[in-house]
């Protein structure tokens, strides 16, 4: 039953070693999310004899919520690679606050619009340098009022990377850092600054177990919009709390998943985390930490992708979602 689940989600329309497409898949099936309920979630994804890759992926509600996501990546030779996309997306967000202290939650929609480049060139085996380039613009609207914020984004990345993939890594580890400059469209007279600092490892157990783990901080100077801060996402990190729900200009969480496999495609999943937001570095706090934990189920679908169930556990909150690929 599980292979014929598989085979439905990720319907194969082309392979062929000996033209320019090499691959060509589509991805069709139903995900969920606490704020959304059901969703139709599509996809295609193509891939090209000179190491090319784009896919277009389409999630649409049945109230009238969307998200699109156009990517595209590109190898120039065997040490330099560019990534590329375009999203858009309009949802609705329970907003608790700028920071987890807040208690008196506001529903609002948010509309946004993301376009990003980033170069990255490996030397010395595992290392690499980088940079990239975002606009970003976004509006929330309240009942009584809205937000705006537009944004320009440039920075440089260094960073090393020995996974055995990008994607559902079973050994290796993975850093990330990054620095931004952030132009705001609002106040021209004054440039917010980002960073970023991601720790990734992933270890083999026993046969088909592993263990992996993520450090993540985000910083942001004082004068960055609150609607381009760090947030809750429901999916990747602090999984029991949906995306939008606390933001903060500076965000830590710290966790570690145990992944099995069980037999044929399917796998599960366990995983404890903490993490924090705040406006400032100084107000964190032992009493402001945010837990989460929960279990989940995967299932393969072709050679690479895997379709993600979990349900979260934290605090005043639970979260059940139905996802693509493993959360990092």
């Amino acid at each position: 039953m599980h292979h014929r689940i598989a085979k439905f989600f990720a319907i194969e329309l082309h392979r062929d070693s000996t033209t320019y497409v090499r691959s060509c898949r589509v991805q069709l099936f139903p995900a969920y999310s606490s704020e959304l309920g059901w969703f139709i979630r599509s996809g295609i994804a193509i891939g090209t004899a000179s190491r090319a890759t784009l896919a277009a992926a389409v999630d649409y509600g049945f109230d009238g919520d969307y998200r699109i996501l156009l990517a595209g990546a590109n190898r120039l030779g065997l040490s330099n690679r560019i990534t590329y996309d375009i999203e858009a997306f309009s949802l609705p967000v329970e907003f608790r606050g700028v920071d987890n202290r807040a208690t008196n939650p506001q529903w609002y929609r948010r509309k946004e619009y993301i376009a990003s480049f980033r170069w990255r060139h490996s030397y010395l085996s595992h290392l690499f340098i980088g940079a990239l380039f975002s606009f970003r613009t976004a509006k929330a609207e309240f009942a009584l009022s809205a937000d705006y914020a537009t944004a320009t984004q440039i920075g440089f990345e260094w960073g090393y990377d020995s996974r055995n993939r990008e994607q559902n890594s079973e050994r290796g580890l993975y850093l990330d850092l990054q620095h931004s400059a952030i132009l705001l469209s609002e106040d021209r007279h004054h440039i917010a600054h980002h960073t970023l600092i991601m720790l990734r490892g992933y270890q083999p157990l026993w046969s088909g177990g592993c263990w992996a783990s993520e450090l993540y901080a985000e910083f942001f100077t004082r004068n960055t919009p609150w609607l381009f801060a760090a947030t809750t996402d429901g999916t990747h990190r602090l999984r029991a709390y949906a995306f939008g729900r606390y933001t903060g200009r500076v965000m830590l969480s710290l966790q570690s998943e145990l992944r099995q496999h069980l037999f044929g495609s399917l796998h599960i999943a366990m995983w404890g985390e903490v993490g924090e937001l705040a406006e400032r570095l100084d107000k964190l706090g032992w009493r402001n930490i945010l837990p989460s934990f929960g279990a989940g189920l995967r299932i393969d679908i072709g050679k690479t992708g895997r379709l993600r169930f979990d349900y979260a556990i934290g605090s005043r909150s639970t979260n059940f979602t139905v996802s693509f690929n493993e959360a990092f």
